[in-house]
């Protein structure tokens, strides 16, 4: 992958990634209230911002950006809450 930067991703590192953001994760929109999230939903939410979208970014890094989001909330080291609220508002 070439990143604005001009930096390539090793071979097993763009793997990792495609491997991790397949299924519903291959999608440019997450919807919080999908079923991909409900073991990462700490508690209900009120009517507020509930999705993430990656369709502004260029298509390499737009899953770099997904993959570490993804893989922060499966470790417990972003609560889905946070992702969306604070990550996901910005862009």
């Amino acid at each position: 992958m070439n990143l604005s930067v001009g930096y390539l991703l090793p071979e097993n590192k763009v793997s990792e990634i495609t491997k991790k953001i397949s299924g519903y994760f291959e999608n440019d929109i997450w919807d919080t209230d999908d079923v991909a999230f409900i073991d990462f939903r700490k508690s209900e939410w009120g009517k507020t911002h509930r999705k993430m979208n990656f369709s502004v970014f260029p298509s390499q890094l737009k899953n770099e950006i997904k993959f570490f989001i993804l893989t922060r909330i499966q470790k417990g080291d972003l609560q889905l809450y946070s992702a969306v609220h604070n990550y996901a508002k910005v862009f």
